[in-house]
């Protein structure tokens, strides 16, 4: 059995920090996470921090963690939430502030996720989806992730809601061949008509 081995936190301490000023604010918020290993390591910093969060796995991982997710009376708490376990089927519009602390790969998981709680109901004027992407491979991943976004968003004409969102500051976005080059091998291949789609939206393909 593998052992996850953690190296670096900044990112770590940057979530604290960033749930930190919402619990000041007794604001509730999504933070959600891709891996266990990084889910359960932001939830150790933010209780050695003194933030009261409630830890969401799925409900495979941990019984109630669905009912922790959907109760409205949990609005006001900050929850480390996994995406595979509460990113899909969920009536999350209590919520209204969220944190990516990992960025999902899959054009379709990431459109469930901010669906979560850009839905009826949402009372809310505007959804702002906080992100961490510092690390050369976070603008990779991202832009895998908006790529695919962006031909669901041609080829089937449902709107996906990473294309047509407002983003600030934009991000990177790099031609199919060089993510390929760098290991996102699945990564969809646009023709022209998407590809200027993409660069009208995020700007000039970056190309290093």
């Amino acid at each position: 059995m593998s052992e996850p081995i953690r190296v670096c936190d900044y990112k770590v301490l940057h979530a604290v920090e960033w749930a930190r000023e919402k619990a000041k604010a007794g604001l509730g918020a999504l933070i959600w996470f891709h891996h266990d290993a990084a889910g359960k390591w932001l939830q150790e910093a933010l209780r050695e921090a003194g933030i009261e969060t409630l830890w969401c796995p799925s409900e495979s991982v941990m019984k109630g963690a669905n009912a922790r997710v959907l109760d409205p009376a949990n609005a006001n708490r900050i929850l480390v939430t996994s995406m595979g376990g509460h990113g899909t089927g969920k009536n999350l519009q209590h919520f209204e502030h969220q944190l990516f602390f990992q960025f999902p790969r899959k054009a379709d998981l990431l459109e469930q996720v901010i669906g979560r709680t850009h839905r009826n109901g949402q009372m809310a004027d505007e959804l702002i989806a906080h992100t961490m992407n510092t690390l050369t491979f976070d603008h990779l991943n991202t832009a895998a992730c908006l790529v695919d976004s962006l031909y669901i968003h041609q080829t089937t004409g449902s709107r996906q809601k990473a294309i047509y969102a407002a983003w600030n500051p934009l991000p990177k976005v790099y031609p199919e061949d060089f993510l390929r080059e760098r290991g996102f091998v699945d990564v969809v291949q646009l023709d022209a008509q998407a590809r200027a789609a993409l660069e009208e939206k995020f700007g000039p393909l970056e190309k290093s």
